[in-house]
């Protein structure tokens, strides 16, 4: 079920008696959710009823109603979370609001009041004469703009403001009563809890930019978030939330440089601003506190040593790097590596570990990371050996580094087959998205995907870690495999995937990868071989030395964002560009990102559809090492080798 779902949280002690509105007139309409479409099962009971007055009676034995649709003996009795806020035409059916009176802080000795106790407008009520409290209730249940009632000693009044009653003063003998839903009223109780200044004065009013009709979708994020209290917390972890906008079970996080300037009128909806927001338009709330971190694969290991595993030799690529085939075993590559890392921004390495024979290799990055100031993570992954957190319990206790609120995180790359050990001590478990949850994870992290949707949708859910989030950037995916195909090559998601990862900053984000060559994702800088070439110190490895005409996923997609055969210079010659590229263009990218976001100074709007994700790349775990795609030939194109 679920948070829309839900019955609403009522306070009031024991049932009240409802009062029933027409909805939309009521006459000729059948309830709704959200809108007219919204017809979930979950969201009502059905009963047999002899006539309409035993379909109000069924809603007032329902713990939890908030209206009722009624046609003939049907009744059904709604207990969505959110109420009903919409309908659709249908002949003979009927759809009524349950509403209850709630006394306003306690309702006696209470005089009503707008937005604050010095809020009285005599525009927000009109005053009658009536003989007891019960009298001055049902006038006002009897008036459709009726939101709520005050009374003293005969006189009644009547209010009809439009965002509601919200506060109370306190005069003896006067008693105050909001006429509102369940959802209403739980919305009214939560504003009320709440410290931030009310954008439009009450309820019903969503957010706007410089005027009522400035509402480009550029200003906001959607978050998951099951309260208000929930939704102003997600906002005070975005260093750029400005305030939100909240209706029950739905959070936007407002994140327009220059605030929210206006109010809109939206049924059920409040617009709050944020306590340290000004109507300065520079107005900002702190430095981002994202981390970013690689994805680091210490497995280029030997290249000239027999017997020691090498993935220069084992594996194939489409790329060569900037350092040639080097030897993770030498600590001046490492350094040269980590150098480069940290002048551009990066705050650490998140370690892909899979062998126990890597051991020394890691020792040595660590110590070289701790020389450097920068963090460290281990990724446990159990891609070659399923025992993997038993047989390096001792390592991982001693390698263990980068925390949240001082409790390390422990990164697992897994699959179900994987055989989970705990360390010694608390820790965070983080696993990947596509993998079904277990038991003993704390929480999940995105990898690759060209779905920028189902990106954004891992930002947007309410991850049980509170702040906790782990992030994902990327160049893309294009694999050389001999015998397989991961996926279908996706490539320039770089600047896609920062900018959403930007919009919702996450403790950490990944980025994926430094140096995973054989599958194309390395930022690392590096170039197109050419076509036909292959890596001559392997060739002894290799009855053929392999080049890119064996990597499996073929020449169809070609990378126009590297030079191809050098540093420096044209792309590959398929690409038809004018432009030179340099090796070191995505990496700069990335820096640039992370100096703009660090400075205040990243201003992007985020528009719906900006990006179209790949078809081929939506839904879930698409991305296995052990899936074996059926053969196929792939024809080489016409290039003349020189």
């Amino acid at each position: 079920m679920s948070s829309l779902d839900a019955p609403p949280i009522v306070d009031d002690p024991q049932p009240l008696d409802l009062v029933f509105r027409a909805v939309d007139g009521g006459v000729n309409r059948a309830c709704r959710g959200a809108d007219a479409n919204d017809n979930s099962q979950s969201y009502f009971q059905v009963f047999t009823v002899t006539g309409l007055q035993d379909c109000k009676n069924r809603c007032q034995e329902t713990t939890g109603c908030v209206g009722i649709e009624f046609i003939n003996t049907r009744c059904e009795v709604w207990t969505r979370r959110a109420g009903i806020e919409a309908s659709f035409e249908l002949a003979n059916y009927q759809c009524l609001q349950a509403l209850a009176f709630h006394p306003v802080d306690g309702g006696s000795d209470r005089a009503c009041r707008g937005a604050s106790i010095t809020d009285n407008s005599p525009d927000y009520y009109v005053v009658f004469p009536e003989t007891s409290l019960a009298d001055c209730k049902d006038r006002c249940a009897q008036t459709e703009v009726c939101v709520g009632m005050e009374y003293s000693d005969g006189r009644c009044e009547e209010w009809t403001r439009s965002g509601g009653i919200l506060a109370s003063a306190a005069v003896v003998g006067f008693q105050c009563f909001q006429l509102s839903s369940p959802s209403r009223q739980e919305l009214l109780a939560e504003i009320a809890a709440s410290t931030w200044e009310v954008v439009g004065g009450g309820v019903d009013r969503e957010c706007r930019g410089a005027d009522w009709d400035d509402d480009s979708p550029g200003y906001f994020s959607v978050a998951h978030a099951s309260s208000l209290a929930r939704c102003q917390e997600r906002c005070l972890e975005l260093t750029i939330c400005k305030g939100v906008e909240y209706r029950i079970g739905y959070c936007e996080l407002w994140t327009r440089p220059e605030g929210i300037g206006a109010t809109a009128q939206r049924s059920g909806a409040v617009c709050l601003r944020r306590p340290s927001d000004t109507s300065a338009p520079s107005s900002g709330s702190g430095v981002p506190r994202t981390k970013y971190v690689v994805h680091y694969m210490p497995w280029f290991l030997g290249i000239r040593t027999p017997g020691v595993y090498d993935h220069w030799c084992v594996g194939n690529s489409y790329y060569k790097s900037y350092l040639g085939l080097y030897d993770q075993n030498q600590r001046e590559v490492v350094g040269q590596q980590l150098d480069l890392m940290k002048s551009s921004g990066i705050d650490g390495l998140w370690i892909d570990y899979q062998l126990t024979s890597w051991d020394s290799v890691v020792d040595m990055i660590v110590d070289e990371l701790e020389a450097r100031g920068m963090g460290v993570a281990i990724v446990v992954d159990n891609a070659v050996n399923n025992n993997i957190f038993i047989e390096a319990q001792a390592k991982l206790v001693q390698w263990v580094g980068r925390s949240h609120n001082g409790i390390p995180v422990i990164p697992v790359f897994n699959d179900v087959e994987i055989n989970f050990q705990p360390l010694p001590f608390e820790a965070y478990y983080m696993t990947r998205r596509e993998v079904p949850l277990p038991e003993w994870a704390n929480g999940t992290y995105p990898w690759i995907t060209a779905d920028l949707q189902w990106l954004e949708e891992h930002y947007k859910n309410d991850h049980s870690l509170s702040s906790f989030a782990i992030g994902a950037a990327y160049r893309g995916f294009r694999d050389c495999y001999s015998n397989r195909v991961l996926h279908v090559p996706f490539l320039q998601m770089l600047e896609p995937s920062l900018l959403v990862t930007s919009k919702y900053q996450p403790e950490f984000v990944q980025v994926l990868t430094w140096n995973d060559y054989s599958e194309g994702t390395m930022i690392e800088p590096s170039w197109l071989r050419t076509h036909g070439s292959c890596h001559e110190p392997c060739s002894d490895a290799y009855s053929v030395c392999p080049t890119n005409f064996d990597c499996f996923s073929g020449l169809e997609t070609r990378d126009c964002d590297k030079p191809y055969g050098s540093e420096f210079g044209p792309t590959d010659p398929a690409c038809t560009s004018a432009y030179n590229k340099s090796a070191y263009s995505e990496l700069d990218t990335l820096k640039q990102h992370i100096t703009l976001e660090r400075s205040g100074l990243l201003n992007s709007i985020f528009h719906t559809g900006l990006f179209t994700p790949s078809a081929s790349a939506e839904g879930l775990g698409w991305y296995s090492r052990g899936h074996q795609s059926e053969p196929k030939n792939l024809p080489k194109p016409d290039f003349v080798m020189k």
